[in-house]
């Protein structure tokens, strides 16, 4: 793993996000797969089940609802890099059409990735 390789996987991410296409969502996380919205939620486990969370197809606590078309934008880039792991800080926001008063928002936390790819 290196910077390119981490970042090349967090702008396929954001673009996955933005599209909601399930082959994009897939080709960003192996078979088995351990995904968390949030640092402290439970995972959801697996390639398919990660990608049916992602299209708001999860009834479960935290799972992810659509946005709307033009309401989201992101930036994400990687801050370390250690083996085949990459920890990134993102800057995310939703637009003033979904949020009436909308400032972008500086996410402290930051989340780890495997790009296999």
């Amino acid at each position: 793993m290196d910077r390119e390789r981490a970042q090349d996987w967090l702008d396929r991410y954001v673009a996955a996000w933005l599209s909601y296409e399930p082959d994009e969502i897939a080709a960003l996380f192996s078979e088995d797969a351990s995904y968390r919205y949030h640092p402290h939620d439970d995972p959801t486990v697996g390639r398919e089940a990660v990608v049916a969370s992602w299209l708001g197809q999860d009834a479960s606590e935290g799972a992810s609802t659509r946005d709307a078309p033009g309401t989201y934008e992101a930036d994400y880039a990687p801050i370390a890099i250690d083996g085949d792991s990459s920890s990134c800080g993102d800057r995310s926001f939703s637009t003033p059409s979904k949020i009436e008063k909308s400032a972008p928002t500086l996410n402290s936390t930051s989340a780890t990735t495997n790009a296999q790819k």
